[in-house]
């Protein structure tokens, strides 16, 4: 690998070295059973790798086959589920002493010029990512400096606009390779960019450019290859060979003291497609065998065998009409005349396995839907699940809760590295973020909410008014939904505080509510009564 101390002149195998954890081939699996689709059954070369052609099967048949395959994307529900109703409750991020410019940056954190990026909405696709790949990747970077008005100071920098972060996805694919310390902390990293980009009507699109970034912990160094497709090996704007020397097209540095890449990293526990990619593809495999044997079925093959036999009766002269099959007209208008001999039968793939066939579909979907619970207990082993309060405890019989509990927390701490990493960058002080949501998701489900409640009032009677007024409110507003006005929500919030009062409370426990006197300091806590058999003291 090219150092600073190099002249940036590189073979081009070096540049295409991969990392052991690079793994494009079943990455591209993961994605295609995740969006389905056109994605899939309309890509000849996917459909080749994961609904294959059987052994010595006619090439007409598999292409027939192919073209009728279709997928029913349980995968991809799935994952969009499990990020759906983790999103209900929006990620949160706050701090007293954040510098001014940090609420800009969660508004809009794209590169300029870009389509407005929200940081949530950015942390939300890192996390689909994820869940499809394993990993996601996140480029931290500021604008290039100015060599001809360096400016001095911090505060000149701010105000020219050159502190201005822009945090922006870099898919795993081509995050080709890198290097971590035993703590994980990124020593190097290499980015390889391809485009096939048609600069005018008189251009083709057979160039393609390649774009490798490497990346260290105060510099950067770019290189670019471009090559025609069509081009034969040898030949003028061919593709490099592994021996040929890159030279460097650009290089310069960046005051990050770091890798500016921050990774998103899933345990193998929670990585969905992990578990879902080796099930998407049986199912798909089975279900359009199972549908291809049906249309067969359906579509039975008319077979007729003619007894020609001297001693049966000849129809037409001895040995009987050889074109009586396909000469006389066929309706219910019509008599045909055949040899007592002749019979007729119909040739179609036997009805018995069809059952048995689609319990097994059956059986793989319902695999894929268990996938959530399996998840679930590798998620148990994490420590966040030991931190999880006895309400959440009332609720882990619901293993999409458990998910979704041990994903919120890795969200919400990869927010706060990210912002840390920021900071790094635009020389900030260190900020304490406190990071909230993605944690309430139960309260997406106005059902889920009701059966917490009765639960919670069967269980056991909470001795507090202000939860009472929070859990009642939590309802209301989640039974009215969005159509409601924020105007009636704080006249049903008021309302709701008025009727559970610290005096309702008492009285529901047969208690009276004595009002503090003017010197003494109110009571906040309900008294306890003594337990049974316990003398009073003189």
């Amino acid at each position: 690998m090219a150092d600073k101390k190099e002249t940036g002149a590189v073979q081009y195998k070096t540049l295409q070295q991969k990392h052991p954890d690079y793994n494009e081939d079943y990455w591209a699996r993961c994605r295609v059973f995740y969006k389905g689709g056109r994605d899939l059954l309309e890509n000849v070369d996917m459909m080749r790798r994961v609904f294959p052609q059987h052994r010595n099967e006619d090439n007409q048949i598999y292409a027939m086959r192919r073209q009728m395959a279709h997928y029913t994307n349980y995968a991809g529900e799935i994952i969009d589920e499990l990020l759906a109703k983790l999103n209900s409750d929006p990620l949160r991020l706050e701090s007293e002493d954040a510098d001014p410019y940090y609420p800009q940056l969660l508004e809009n954190c794209a590169p300029p010029g870009a389509k407005t990026v929200r940081f949530g909405d950015l942390l939300q696709q890192l996390l689909l990512t994820a869940m499809q790949c394993g990993r996601a990747w996140v480029l931290v970077d500021l604008p290039p400096a100015d060599p001809y008005n360096e400016a001095g100071s911090l505060l000149e920098q701010e105000l020219a606009g050159r502190l201005n972060a822009w945090c922006v996805e870099v898919q795993p694919e081509s995050v080709i390779d890198w290097e971590a310390d035993r703590n994980g902390v990124l020593e190097w990293a290499m980015i390889c960019y391809k485009s096939r980009k048609r600069h005018g009507v008189t251009d083709s699109r057979d160039q393609c450019k390649e774009t490798y970034l490497y990346y260290t912990a105060d510099e950067w160094i770019k290189w670019e290859v471009v090559y025609s497709e069509e081009a034969g090996l040898g030949e003028e704007g061919a593709k490099p060979k592994d021996e040929d020397l890159i030279r460097m097209t650009d290089r310069g540095f960046h005051n990050f003291g770091r890798v500016p890449l921050q990774t998103l990293n899933l345990p193998e526990g929670l990585w969905a497609m992990g578990k879902l990619e080796s099930l998407a593809r049986e199912h798909f495999n089975k279900r359009c065998a199972l549908s291809w044997a049906e249309f067969k079925a359906l579509m039975p093959v008319l077979y007729e065998f003619h007894d020609n036999s001297p001693e049966n009766q000849a129809l037409g002269g001895e040995g009987g009409d050889i074109d009586r099959a396909y000469n006389q007209p066929r309706s219910t208008a019509h008599v045909q005349v055949r040899n007592s001999g002749d019979r007729v039968e119909w040739a179609a793939p036997p009805a018995g396995s069809f059952s048995h066939a689609l319990e097994s579909c059956k059986s793989v979907r319902d695999e894929m839907h268990r996938v959530v619970h399996q998840m679930a207990r590798s998620a148990d082993m994490n420590k966040a699940a030991i931190r999880r309060s006895g309400e959440s405890k009332a609720l882990d019989e619901n293993g999409t809760n458990i998910v979704l509990d041990a994903l919120g927390d890795i969200v919400r701490e990869f927010a706060k590295e990210l912002l840390l990493l920021v900071a790094i960058g635009r020389k900030d002080q260190r900020t304490d973020w406190i990071a909230t949501g993605l944690s309430n998701f139960q309260e997406g489900n106005v059902t889920a909410l009701l059966d917490q409640e009765a639960m919670l009032d069967a269980a056991v009677e909470v001795p507090s008014s202000m939860f009472k007024q929070l859990r009642k409110f939590q309802i209301a507003k989640k039974v009215l939904g969005d159509a409601v006005r924020e105007s009636d929500l704080e006249t049903i919030k008021k309302e709701i505080q008025t009727f559970y009062t610290h005096e309702r409370e008492l009285e529901s426990f047969g208690l009276n509510y004595e009002p503090p006197e003017d010197d003494q300091e109110p009571v906040d806590t309900i008294p306890v009564p003594e337990a049974p058999g316990k003398e009073k003291d003189s």
